[in-house]
């Protein structure tokens, strides 16, 4: 954004104003860019975490197509559902 130009005329205070406003405006642009990355990559992270895991096994359960993680354990969607 910065030019050299040493036989121009200095900027204005107009100048300068559009250009630091073009230049937060990039900024902002730039930093909704990136929380929505985030907020992205935080979805995956919390759909992979609910999905069903073929590779594990529940306790109570033989059927690893069923069973998905809790906090702390691997658990099936029958134990899930039973309550006290």
């Amino acid at each position: 954004m910065l030019r050299h130009n040493p036989d121009g005329q200095p900027m204005t205070a107009d100048d300068q104003t559009t250009r630091d406003q073009a230049i937060r405006t990039a900024y902002r642009a730039q930093a909704n860019v990136r929380l929505e990355a985030a907020a992205d990559r935080l979805r995956a992270v919390e759909a992979k975490a609910s999905s069903p895991n073929p590779a594990k096994r529940a306790g109570c359960s033989n059927n690893a197509a069923c069973v998905s993680s809790s906090p702390g354990q691997w658990e099936c969607r029958d134990c899930r559902q039973i309550t006290g």
